[in-house]
């Protein structure tokens, strides 16, 4: 499976994964001209291997949450410690322990 790039640019804005805890990560986004940068929190998914018409194949693969799942399984931040919090409360919950 391809695991999820740790530092990519889409749209301008460059990603860089600060933490990953599973399938639980915090990247970090900087764009052209931002005075600060941002935070994301993401749920991992996975999609499965794809067979397109032309017969190309796209493997499975970890994805970055699309804007139609985003609020479910991403949310963004404007300072990291709120991003590391929700992070901990995400892994927490996802691994069945109490969380803070």
């Amino acid at each position: 499976m391809q695991v999820l790039a740790t530092q990519f640019t889409e749209k301008g804005i460059s990603y860089y994964q600060l933490a990953r805890e599973g399938m639980v990560a915090l990247y970090g986004q900087q764009g052209i001209g931002w005075k600060a940068p941002r935070y994301e929190v993401i749920l991992i998914r996975v999609a499965k291997e794809h067979v397109w018409p032309n017969g190309a194949v796209s493997p499975e693969q970890e994805t970055y949450p699309t804007a139609r799942v985003w609020g479910q399984c991403g949310w963004t931040h404007h300072t990291e410690a709120s991003a590391r919090a929700q992070m901990v409360r995400l892994v927490a919950r996802r691994e069945g322990t109490p969380h803070a």
